[in-house]
C-alpha cells in the first residue's frame, strides 16, 4: 500500500518517505479501514516502500489495496492542506501553554521567569519592533534554519523533523500577522528569557556575550522611561543592540521548531 493516514497529523502519508518508526510515531493506520499499519521495504527486483496491514485476510487487504490505489494526489494535496491548516490553529490556541510546559521545569518557574519580561515596556517596544519589521522585511527574518537547535537535527527520523520545520515555518509565518501579535509577544518574552539564561551559564565567557548579557539584565531593572528612551535611540550599554535582539530571535525560532507537536496533537485527540 502507498499511502497511510497520520492519526496525529490528520495527514495521508507516502510510504517512501517514511522510517520504520514513524507508522508508531505518527500512528499510521491505512486510509480505508483505519487499521494499524507497519513500513515495508522490498529489496527485489526493485527497491519498493509500501505500508502493510497486521495479520489480515488476502480478501480485506486487497480491498483496501483496491481502494487507496484509486486515490487522487490531487484530492490527497486537497485534504492535507486543510488539515494542516487545522493543526495550525490548534497549536496557536494552546501556544503559550505549551511553551510553558515543555520548555520550563514547573509552571511556577515558567511565571516567576516571564513575569518581569512580559511587564517590561521596553522589552515589549523591542518586540514589536521586531514584529513590525519582520512584516515589512519577511526576507530578512526568514526561519534561521542553519542556527537550529541540535535536538531538531537529531529528529528521530526524518519525516518527524520535517513536521517540526514545516509547522514552525508556519507558526512564524502566522505570528507576524495581526491575529498573531498576543502569541509573539509571548514568544518573543520567552525568547529573551532563555537568551539571558543561555549567556549567564555559556562557557567559556567572552566580553561580547558579557555585554549582551549585561544589556537583557539592565533593561529590565531600567525605569520605564529611561529603558524606553535607550530603545528609541538604539544608544545601548555595549553597542550590542542587534547582538542581543538576534540572539533573542533565535530562541524564539528554536523554541517553535523543538515543540513536540506530535504529543501536543495526541493530547488535542483525548
Amino acid at each position: 500500500m502507498k499511502y497511510g493516514y497520520s492519526i496525529h497529523t490528520g495527514e495521508t502519508i507516502e510510504a517512501e518517505i517514511t522510517e520504520y518508526g514513524d507508522c508508531k510515531r505518527f500512528q499510521i493506520v491505512c486510509p480505508n479501514c483505519r487499521e494499524y499499519l507497519f513500513k515495508v521495504v522490498r529489496e527485489e527486483p526493485i527497491v519498493e516502500h509500501h505500508f502493510s496491514h497486521y495479520r489480515r485476510t488476502k480478501a480485506y487487504v486487497d480491498e483496501c489495496e483496491l481502494r487507496v490505489g484509486a486515490l487522487d494526489p490531487r484530492d490527497i494535496d486537497r485534504a492535507n492542506i486543510v488539515s494542516r491548516g487545522q493543526k495550525l490553529q490548534l497549536v496557536l490556541r494552546v501556544l503559550k501553554e505549551a511553551i510553558i510546559d515543555y520548555c520550563y521545569d514547573s509552571r511556577d518557574i515558567a511565571l516567576r521567569c516571564l513575569r518581569p519580561v512580559l511587564r517590561s515596556k521596553a522589552v515589549h517596544r523591542i518586540g514589536r519592533r521586531v514584529w513590525a519589521e519582520a512584516r515589512l522585511r519577511p526576507e530578512d527574518f526568514d526561519l534561521p534554519v542553519e542556527r537550529l537547535e541540535k535536538e531538531i537535527r537529531d529528529a528521530p527520523s526524518a519525516l518527524s523533523r520535517d513536521l517540526s520545520l514545516r509547522i514552525a515555518g508556519d507558526l512564524w509565518r502566522t505570528l507576524l500577522t495581526e491575529s498573531g501579535r498576543g502569541n509573539f509577544d509571548f514568544l518573543f518574552a520567552h525568547g529573551y528569557v532563555q537568551a539571558s539564561g543561555s549567556l549567564a551559564i555559556k562557557e567559556p565567557r567572552t566580553p561580547e556575550s558579557e555585554r549582551i548579557e549585561d544589556f537583557l539584565d539592565t533593561l529590565l531593572r531600567l525605569p520605564r522611561e529611561r529603558g524606553l528612551e535607550l530603545i528609541a535611540t538604539e544608544e545601548l550599554p555595549g553597542g550590542c543592540f542587534w547582538d542581543a535582539l538576534n540572539l533573542v530571535i533565535t530562541w524564539s525560532v528554536n523554541t517553535l521548531v523543538s515543540l513536540p507537536y506530535l504529543k501536543l496533537f495526541e493530547q488535542a485527540r483525548r
